[in-house]
């Protein structure tokens, strides 16, 4: 075993019960693991049956129970390890493979109920405090997760970058909680939330690469997309962002996450998708690492439809741009911008097809598409004002700059200023 050679421990194991070792119910429940993890599910229902025959225990008719679960018969393994629970109810992991078959019936309720009494009886267990947060997220009950979160950070507070990681996975929990529910009392008091949580834990973190201003204006950033406030919003994000690209200095990547988190929520998803790619992710069997990964996969899910819909409303007003339609881009561009109001591109696109239609009409020299031509002036002032204190990508504030001269050109014609 300590040389990874599952074939020769299941030989060594297989010998030991055709023997009569004395410890054999263990040598069972070991080599039905062995056996499971090899996808051999007939051979560990044989060998824990056949021990079954002759023992009555109860670590036999648990390892059945995990062997059922990992056939997908769900109904069956609540029913045997609930029989042993009544006997060993203090049997933790027992609790919790009830929980895993609930998550997997769908049975939400009873999953977290279950969970939730497992941490009772082992308030200190990490792997259990994870569980409960991955069944709350999968659960939707984002109050449930974030609670197993801080209990978390208060077992981890003496490793610098679990700290980083877990405070990132308490604001991720807050802000899907928040998103969800729109409770108006959460949402005005997050700020205050946000900078208790760091200054408990400020002294705990990784401060090579740990920048509390930083999570600090990042989780700002985010409240301010809550109420409703995206420019805020867009250039505190972007003001970070622009420390982090400026830096030498590695940052955290609790930081880099908040920083991705908000920008899709601000339907920045090619910004998002660049930061995504430098991000280092906690390893997938850490605990924070489990838990941030839920939480990227649950706002992936829920922006997804946003997403699509948006890409499908830009390209099609680029398309009818380009055939020269203006009337119908501006309206589809505008569409889009009402689905990710934060969008640079789409609001760049829009810019520019409200500069082509002053164009348009100040040609036509008459008195009323003279007066059209400044109501479309003021509109692309307002939209160019959007990009101020943002830092663009190469491409996108070259294009922006062009944009600009446009429209100082046109607006000249437009009012005589």
């Amino acid at each position: 075993m300590h040389n990874d050679d599952i074939c020769g421990a299941v030989k060594a194991l297989e010998k030991a019960i055709s023997d009569g070792t004395p410890y054999d119910v263990y040598c069972r429940c070991l080599l039905a693991d062995f056996y499971v993890k090899t996808d051999q599910m007939n051979l560990a229902q044989a060998v824990i049956q056949e021990g079954m025959i002759a023992s009555n225990s109860d670590y036999l008719k648990f390892a059945m129970g995990k062997i059922l679960y990992k056939m997908k018969r769900h109904e069956e393994s609540v029913e045997i390890i609930k029989d042993v629970l009544t006997r060993r109810p203090l049997m933790t992991d027992a609790i919790e493979y009830v929980t895993k078959n609930y998550v997997s019936m769908g049975m939400h309720s009873e999953a977290i109920q279950n969970i939730r009494h497992a941490v009772e009886l082992s308030p200190l267990s990490e792997k259990l405090l994870s569980v409960q947060v991955t069944t709350a997220l999968s659960a939707g009950d984002y109050m449930t997760a974030r609670d197993g979160v801080i209990s978390l950070l208060n077992i981890k507070k003496n490793s610098p970058d679990d700290v980083d990681n877990l405070l990132e996975s308490f604001v991720e929990c807050e802000f899907m909680f928040v998103e969800k529910s729109r409770d108006p009392f959460h949402i005005s008091t997050m700020e205050k939330v946000m900078g208790n949580i760091i200054s408990r834990y400020l002294d705990r973190t990784n401060k090579q690469m740990f920048s509390p201003e930083a999570f600090k204006t990042v989780c700002d950033a985010r409240v301010a997309l809550i109420r409703g406030e995206i420019n805020k919003g867009k250039k505190k994000l972007y003001q970070v962002l622009t420390q982090i690209n400026d830096d030498t200095k590695e940052i955290s990547g609790s930081i880099k996450m908040g920083i991705y988190s908000g920008l899709i929520s601000l339907g920045e998803y090619e910004v998002a998708d660049q930061v995504a790619k430098t991000m280092n992710r906690p390893e997938a069997n850490d605990i924070s690492g489990l838990i941030l990964g839920s939480c990227i996969a649950q706002n992936n899910t829920e922006e997804t439809e946003r997403r699509t819909k948006y890409q499908e409303l830009n390209s099609q007003g680029i398309s009818k741009y380009t055939e020269g339609n203006l009337e119908e881009a501006l309206s589809l561009f505008k569409e889009a911008i009402r689905k990710v109001p934060g969008n640079s591109n789409a609001l760049l696109n829009k810019i520019q097809v409200l500069i082509d239609m002053t164009e348009f009409q100040l040609k036509k020299g008459i008195p009323d598409a003279k007066k059209k031509a400044r109501s479309l002036v003021m509109e692309c002032s307002s939209d160019l004002d959007l990009l101020d204190g943002i830092r663009l990508s190469d491409v996108q504030a070259e294009r922006a700059q062009q944009l600009r001269k446009d429209f100082f050109t046109l607006q000249k014609k437009a009012t005589g200023k």
